[in-house]
């Protein structure tokens, strides 16, 4: 039954955007260059930059930490964020669709939580020889 005033109105779904680049680093599209990121202030901007690298299909399965940190400190700290991120931000599902690819996840079982993801993101780099525990 149709009650035009107790429907919800129609609408369109808006694809939330990604910004590939922020302080010089990131992922530049019209070059297709990736450059690591040295420091940053929010989580949301490492993930819109790895989101950007991994739907253009710039990074490696064994090379993306390199690829998209400076150096294994920064990757660490990244990691330490994202564990706590969705005490105060949920991860969206253009976010969660990239690192899902990153890690090679097979299904969403232990991929849930942000400590969930970090984790399984520090143990697909170990696996892969690109940090050392």
């Amino acid at each position: 039954m149709y009650d035009e005033d107790n429907n919800i109105a129609e609408y369109k779904c808006q694809l939330i955007r990604a910004d590939p680049n922020f302080d010089g680093a990131g992922y530049f599209p019209d070059t297709k260059e990736l450059k690591p990121i040295r420091d940053f202030n929010f989580v949301s901007e490492v993930l819109d930059v790895l989101t950007a690298a991994a739907e253009a299909g710039a990074l490696g399965r064994d090379t993306w930490v390199s690829q998209l940190f400076a150096d294994d400190e920064v990757f660490q700290r990244f990691a330490d964020e994202l564990s706590s991120y969705d005490e105060y931000c949920r991860i969206h599902d253009r976010w969660y669709a990239a690192l899902f690819r990153i890690v090679n996840a097979v299904n969403e079982e232990g991929f849930v939580t942000s400590e969930e993801i970090a984790e399984r993101m520090l143990e697909q780099a170990e696996t892969t020889g690109q940090i050392v525990a």
